[in-house]
């Protein structure tokens, strides 16, 4: 419905996502060479030059980080980039992707992925139940608000730098790069 409405000529799958390597810290940027879905394998260009994304359907600990890392050879893993790569592609889009870093490789993940319903929405209410009787959470929760914080500030103004040069791009009318 999107696609139709806008008729965009590029989309863009931006968020924050994990660390897979040792090189990358909370709120780096990464604008990805190519995306991979790890259920499939199936890979898509990303208009980047900064590695590669594994997509997930569950959030990842350290040691599912480091299998991907391994069997992907992925720099940062997400949930949601292969969805957007795969309506790029059959669309006939370009495809962009960029993502902060809000956990790095050896944080310890609280266990939210039990809290993501089968639309991909996060059960803020079940999982703040859960967690006020389980205190050894406590840290790890507010560490990772603190981490996403960060991410988010970092993922917007890399968003607003790549907006700035393609209207820049356009008004000397040159064509539409990602990066």
């Amino acid at each position: 419905m999107v696609l139709r409405r806008y008729s965009p000529s590029v989309l863009i799958s931006a968020g924050i996502a994990g660390a897979l390597t040792d090189a990358l810290h909370v709120g780096d940027v990464v604008c990805a060479r190519d995306v991979v879905d790890a259920s499939s394998g199936d890979r898509f260009a990303a208009g980047g030059d900064a590695g590669t994304i594994a997509t997930v359907s569950t959030v990842s600990g350290t040691t599912e980080k480091r299998e991907l890392a391994l069997k992907w050879r992925a720099d940062v893993v997400d949930m949601e980039a292969s969805a957007v790569a795969a309506a790029a592609r059959e669309a006939g889009l370009e495809f962009v992707a960029v993502k902060s870093i809000s956990d790095e490789l050896d944080f310890e993940m609280p266990p939210v992925g039990s809290f993501v319903d089968d639309a991909g929405q996060f059960e803020t209410l079940r999982f703040v139940a859960w967690l006020a009787v389980r205190p050894q959470f406590w840290g790890p929760v507010r560490q990772l608000n603190a981490n996403s914080r960060k991410a988010a500030v970092k993922l917007s103004d890399a968003l607003q730098h790549l907006i700035d040069q393609w209207s820049q791009n356009v008004s000397e009318g040159k064509s539409v790069k990602a990066l």
